[in-house]
């Protein structure tokens, strides 16, 4: 097994560059985005990005997503894209993705979570976010290129093509209107929002007035937006999020990150050559 943590230190630079980019024209529009998951919790315990992760997850509270569209977006720079389900026939998932236009989304990203008003009351709620995960997963499959990513194992390559075979008779833009349509059904006076295509389950239901207010926090020397109960809503989602993971597992974590991301980009060029540490 091996560690390429300079490999690792070079795409994280680019996933802070897209993180900078995504402050500035989500302030400049006045679009409010929040840190969400591993990125806030690198932010809160350390000041940076988790040391393996190569990407980034950011909130956007529902009825913001327009403007953020129609009024941030234009503010890129050439070099930056946001990738859609509407605006890109090849992109597999349901929630935007700011990324470099000359380098695959896989690699290099940060993901924009739109937190969706969710049904009044828990159990509708968490009723809600597993069907609206269903609907993801599926629209997914049947977008998904599995030859890019080299983390799928056989096994899931094999799945993945099977999902995609059962879900032919009902056309991705099938998926993709009905789940557009549920976003926008639950009360907007609900007391509670949702990541409809988060991976926790009813984990991803949150209380609204947790995102009523931004705070902020120095990450990598530049100031960026959390929610102001940021710990309210990292306790509901991981528990006890400020200690550290094992160092077997921070260093397992660090091996996936070089195989799975360094390595490919630097086959494909889009990383200088460096030199690997061996464990």
């Amino acid at each position: 097994m091996t560690v390429d943590r300079a490999g690792v230190a070079a795409i994280q630079d680019k996933v802070k560059q897209l993180l900078v980019e995504l402050d500035r024209v989500t302030t400049q529009a006045g679009v409010p985005v929040f840190l969400a998951y591993g990125s806030a919790i690198g932010a809160v315990r350390d000041g940076d990005l988790i040391p393996w992760d190569v990407d980034a997850d950011v909130w956007l509270p529902h009825e913001h997503y327009a403007a953020f569209v129609e009024d941030a977006v234009p503010l890129l720079g050439p070099d930056y894209e946001l990738l859609t389900a509407e605006t890109h026939d090849d992109y597999e998932y349901l929630f935007p993705r700011l990324v470099f236009r000359d380098i695959h989304h896989v690699y290099v990203r940060v993901d924009v979570f739109p937190l969706d008003p969710a049904p009044g009351g828990r159990r509708r709620a968490a009723a809600y976010v597993k069907g609206m995960h269903l609907l993801d997963r599926l629209f997914f499959v049947k977008r998904a290129r599995t030859d890019v990513r080299a983390h799928y194992s056989p096994a899931k390559r094999l799945v993945t093509r099977a999902l995609r075979v059962a879900s032919a008779p009902l056309p991705s833009g099938v998926l993709l209107r009905i789940f557009r349509r549920l976003q926008a059904v639950g009360d907007p006076g609900s007391t509670y929002v949702a990541n409809s295509c988060g991976s926790y389950g009813p984990r991803e239901v949150f209380e609204r007035a947790w995102f009523a207010e931004a705070t902020t926090e120095q990450v990598f020397g530049h100031p960026l937006p959390l929610p102001a109960s940021y710990d309210a809503v990292l306790a509901q989602v991981y528990g006890d999020y400020l200690t550290p993971v094992s160092a077997d597992r921070q260093h397992d974590e660090l091996v996936h990150a070089t195989a799975t991301f360094v390595e490919p980009m630097r086959a494909q060029g889009l990383l200088p050559s460096g030199v690997e540490e061996a464990s």
